[in-house]
């Protein structure tokens, strides 16, 4: 049967009348695109504008209005709406700089003019950070390496009794079983027969090189250069590697042991070189990120040696682990020497744009400024730098009884055999190198975002990461599960990275010209825990019990509560007022000579001229 006309009538009605709301709701849709369009491309005018004015160089407020005020061609019709946010006549370079920096998105570069923060390499103070990273990598890799080659390289008569280590051995000493655990089954006959005491004396020369090179670097850099006494530092320790194997079968042991003091004395100087780099490098709001990037090549150096070394030694021979490292400090030095420079300004691969956004950030004071003395009655009287050493004792002190007494108590008191206890004690490794990167990041994004101010960021991360620590080691003793108490351990110990964070740049914080001096001050305080902490454990641990290492984990764990407590009272980012002693601005000129007293006084003759002349040349 057919339809009817009426009912396709009624039908096309009905349609156009279901069909008339998705149209408004279409048009509606269309007409909040648009807006949304609009809004996306006012902000991206607004922070092209705000960028370009951080951009460029200082001027005067009159000059900004001058430069603001449209010609009559350039003027807007009136019908034209004005735009709603604008910068006032009166604002400055330096004001738009921090609307900049506060606007900017998270990772580096933001506000610095240089493209796209994920370009890392267009900026030489990024590429300054990777190649000191790498610089620490081969550094710990020439340092740990001996731990494990002096397996390889004696007898069993001496190599596989580690217990049989002195107890002052400090921290390669102590990190023998990791070595042995990597380098597979000691060998019955090694090439020398040196008892245990002898190679305690080996692994421990080291250490007594390394402090004694750290207070006396800081004078070292203003005299021959923070970039190329880095650089010379790691290269000199490369070299005595490669000269490892030559001196052990020349000279014997005593040879030997003075590479090994000599090669510490030339590393002790790479840490106060990296806070004077960074002094002149790194802007305020990027100098966790830089020096936390830097710090972990220290974990990553150490986490490649250990097992590399292990199978260069059982595949290839002992000489080899010398060979391989010292060959590649020397190749990254090569590196090091043609790309880097002191500062910016000094800098020939440096752009306009970065060197002048790196001295805007620091100041140009501080960014180009050299330094005629050092206050050190001022450091040792100011509370802020003493709560930052007794922090830094106590980091250092929780570090080495961690790490390096970890082997002998997961494999005396939990049970675990030497493999193992290997492989587990270099967990600690890459998770502290993790967080380093999540501490740094975390640190400057906090700065950023004007969420807490400086000081307050750094108390934060030091003192609950203490805190966290010692709740770590003490929850520990409480359980009896040997994978519970490793994960205990592995949390205590990687939970350093946030401790690090703040005591790589705090001296940057309070003092940039004198940074060099005071890390090197508190990082030879600081390494006397890498001695004293094995001596207190060998005194307390006799009879290995699990009694006695929990009272070696009270004692850390309280000496975590002493440095979060130091920190937390006395502790300080702010700058102090002492860092501008000894200041020589660059470029100074020199004073003008006083003008005469009297104008209408009578001309001097050519002999008393030139004899004024020269009492002017005096006192300038």
């Amino acid at each position: 049967m057919g339809r009817r006309r009426s009912d396709t009538l009624h039908a096309s009605e009905d349609a156009a009348t279901d069909r008339l709301p998705c149209r408004r709701r279409c048009l509606r849709h269309r007409h909040h695109r648009r807006r949304r369009r609009r809004r996306r491309r006012r902000r991206r005018r607004r922070r092209r504008r705000w960028l370009s004015v951080s951009a460029a160089p200082p001027t005067s407020p009159d000059a900004v209005q001058v430069a603001r005020t449209p010609s009559a061609s350039q003027r807007r019709p009136r019908t034209s709406p004005a735009p709603r946010e604008r910068l006032p006549a009166s604002a400055t370079a330096s004001m738009a700089r921090k609307v900049a920096e506060v606007t900017a998105p998270e990772g580096g570069g933001g506000g610095d003019g240089l493209g796209p923060r994920w370009q890392l390499w267009r900026r030489r103070r990024f590429v300054l950070a990777s190649l000191a990273f790498w610089g620490l990598v081969s550094m710990y890799s020439t340092r740990i390496n001996f731990s494990v080659a002096i397996v390889a390289m004696t007898s069993g008569s001496g190599a596989c009794h580690r217990a049989a280590l002195p107890a002052n051995a400090s921290a390669a000493a102590n990190a023998s079983a990791n070595a042995s655990a990597h380098a597979g089954e000691c060998s019955e006959r090694g090439e020398f027969d040196w008892d245990s005491r002898t190679q305690g004396l080996l692994l421990s020369g080291f250490f007594y090189g390394y402090l004694a090179s750290q207070m006396p670097a800081g004078w070292l850099v203003a005299r021959a250069g923070a970039a190329a006494l880095l650089g010379a530092g790691i290269a000199g320790s490369a070299l005595l590697t490669l000269l490892g194997p030559v001196a052990a079968r020349v000279g014997g042991a005593p040879l030997l042991l003075a590479t090994r003091i000599i090669s510490g004395l030339l590393q002790g100087v790479v840490f106060p070189c990296l806070n004077a780099i960074w002094a002149r490098w790194a802007p305020p709001l990027e100098r966790s990120r830089l020096a936390t990037t830097v710090a972990s090549g220290c974990n990553v150096g150490t986490v490649i040696v250990l097992p590399l070394s292990g199978l260069l030694a059982a595949h290839v021979g002992w000489p080899s682990i010398f060979y391989v490292f010292g060959a590649g400090g020397v190749l990254w030095w090569a590196l090091w020497w043609a790309q880097t420079a002191d500062s910016p300004e000094r800098d020939r691969r440096v752009s306009e744009k970065e060197r002048r956004f790196i001295e805007e950030a620091l100041g140009v004071d501080t960014a180009t400024a050299k330094v005629s003395f050092h206050p050190w009655r001022s450091f040792f009287t100011s509370p802020a730098y003493l709560g930052k050493l007794v922090a830094h004792f106590c980091a250092n002190w929780g570090f080495y009884t961690l790490v390096t007494q970890m082997p002998m108590y997961l494999k005396d008191t939990l049970g675990f055999d030497l493999r193992a206890a290997g492989f587990v004690s270099a967990l600690p490794y890459v998770v502290m190198a993790l967080l380093l990167q999540v501490a740094g990041h975390t640190a400057d994004w906090l700065e950023r975002r004007q969420l807490l101010n400086t000081t307050h960021v750094r108390k934060l991360f030091l003192c609950g990461a203490f805190v966290l620590q010692a709740g770590c080691l003490l929850l520990s003793t409480a359980l009896l599960d040997p994978t519970a108490v490793v994960a205990c351990l592995t949390l205590g110990v990687a939970l350093e990275a946030f401790a690090y964070a703040v005591i790589c740049v705090n001296t940057l914080d309070m003092a940039p010209l004198h940074a060099s001096v005071l890390a090197g001050v508190s990082s030879t305080i600081a390494n006397t825990s890498g001695i004293l902490s094995p001596q207190l454990t060998g005194f307390i641990v006799r009879n290995k019990s699990a009694a006695e290492w929990r009272i070696v984990f009270y004692v850390t764990s309280g000496l975590y509560l002493l440095g979060a407590t130091a920190f937390g009272i006395f502790g300080s980012a702010e700058r102090q007022p002492w860092a501008e002693d000894g200041l020589i601005p660059a470029g100074d000129p020199p004073a003008p000579a006083p003008a005469p007293a009297d104008a209408d006084a009578k001309k001097p003759s050519r002999r008393d001229a030139g004899h004024d002349n020269a009492a002017a040349d005096v006192a300038v």
